[in-house]
Protein backbone atom coordinates (compact mmCIF):
# COMPACT_ATOMS: atom_id res chain seq x y z
CA UNK A 1 0.00 0.00 0.00
CA UNK A 2 2.91 2.56 0.50
CA UNK A 3 3.19 3.05 -3.40
CA UNK A 4 0.03 4.61 -2.71
CA UNK A 5 1.18 7.22 -0.12
CA UNK A 6 3.10 9.48 -2.28
CA UNK A 7 0.14 9.37 -4.85
CA UNK A 8 -2.47 10.36 -2.84
CA UNK A 9 -0.77 12.97 -1.12
CA UNK A 10 0.10 14.34 -4.55
CA UNK A 11 -3.71 14.09 -4.70
CA UNK A 12 -4.24 16.27 -2.01
CA UNK A 13 -2.19 18.80 -2.55
CA UNK A 14 -2.80 19.15 -6.10
CA UNK A 15 -6.84 19.00 -5.35
CA UNK A 16 -6.80 21.00 -1.88
CA UNK A 17 -5.37 23.96 -3.07
CA UNK A 18 -7.00 27.02 -5.11
CA UNK A 19 -5.92 27.66 -8.53
CA UNK A 20 -4.01 30.04 -8.26
CA UNK A 21 -1.51 28.61 -5.60
CA UNK A 22 -1.34 25.81 -8.10
CA UNK A 23 -0.12 27.86 -11.11
CA UNK A 24 2.31 29.96 -8.22
CA UNK A 25 3.73 26.99 -7.13
CA UNK A 26 3.99 24.97 -10.75
CA UNK A 27 5.69 27.97 -12.22
CA UNK A 28 8.15 28.10 -9.36
CA UNK A 29 8.98 24.16 -9.49
CA UNK A 30 8.44 23.70 -13.26
CA UNK A 31 9.88 24.82 -15.30
CA UNK A 32 10.10 22.65 -18.21
CA UNK A 33 5.91 21.99 -17.50
CA UNK A 34 5.73 18.24 -17.03
CA UNK A 35 4.82 16.08 -14.44
CA UNK A 36 7.35 13.15 -13.74
CA UNK A 37 5.54 10.03 -11.70
CA UNK A 38 7.49 6.84 -11.06
CA UNK A 39 5.57 4.14 -10.37
CA UNK A 40 6.71 -0.06 -10.17
CA UNK A 41 4.45 -2.74 -13.46
CA UNK A 42 5.47 -5.66 -11.14
CA UNK A 43 1.83 -4.82 -9.84
CA UNK A 44 -0.59 -5.41 -11.86
CA UNK A 45 -3.38 -3.50 -10.09
CA UNK A 46 -1.18 -0.51 -9.74
CA UNK A 47 0.55 0.02 -13.01
CA UNK A 48 1.20 -2.70 -15.73
CA UNK A 49 2.97 -2.57 -19.12
CA UNK A 50 1.15 -3.47 -21.99
CA UNK A 51 2.09 -5.86 -25.52
CA UNK A 52 2.54 -2.52 -27.12
CA UNK A 53 5.33 -0.66 -24.77
CA UNK A 54 2.49 1.69 -23.15
CA UNK A 55 1.46 1.88 -19.65
CA UNK A 56 -1.70 1.52 -17.81
CA UNK A 57 -3.31 1.69 -14.09
CA UNK A 58 -4.49 3.32 -11.80
CA UNK A 59 -1.35 5.24 -11.15
CA UNK A 60 -0.95 6.12 -14.65
CA UNK A 61 -4.49 7.89 -14.96
CA UNK A 62 -4.15 9.40 -11.39
CA UNK A 63 -0.85 10.87 -12.95
CA UNK A 64 -2.49 12.04 -16.04
CA UNK A 65 -5.16 13.67 -14.20
CA UNK A 66 -3.10 15.71 -12.00
CA UNK A 67 -1.17 16.80 -15.45
CA UNK A 68 -4.36 17.74 -17.11
CA UNK A 69 -5.40 19.85 -14.19
CA UNK A 70 -2.39 21.56 -13.45
CA UNK A 71 -2.14 21.54 -17.72
CA UNK A 72 1.12 20.09 -17.94
CA UNK A 73 2.97 16.98 -19.65
CA UNK A 74 2.17 13.98 -17.92
CA UNK A 75 5.90 11.81 -18.01
CA UNK A 76 5.61 8.28 -16.84
CA UNK A 77 8.99 6.86 -15.57
CA UNK A 78 7.91 3.06 -15.00
CA UNK A 79 10.41 0.51 -13.50
CA UNK A 80 10.25 -3.03 -13.87
CA UNK A 81 10.26 -3.81 -10.23
CA UNK A 82 10.13 -2.63 -6.59
CA UNK A 83 14.24 -3.42 -6.38
CA UNK A 84 14.54 -0.59 -9.18
CA UNK A 85 11.94 2.20 -8.36
CA UNK A 86 13.68 1.88 -4.79
CA UNK A 87 16.76 2.68 -5.86
CA UNK A 88 15.57 5.46 -8.21
CA UNK A 89 14.90 7.44 -4.64
CA UNK A 90 17.08 10.26 -4.29
CA UNK A 91 18.25 9.94 -8.08
CA UNK A 92 15.70 12.65 -9.50
CA UNK A 93 15.51 15.90 -7.06
CA UNK A 94 11.36 16.54 -6.69
CA UNK A 95 8.53 14.81 -9.00
CA UNK A 96 8.52 18.28 -11.23
CA UNK A 97 10.83 18.32 -14.30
Amino acid sequence: MRPLLPAAFVLLTVLGSSAEAQQTRFRRDCPQRALRVGFQTASPILARRSPDGSVRGVVVDLGKFIAEELGVAFVPVAYANQEAYSQSFGRVSGMWS
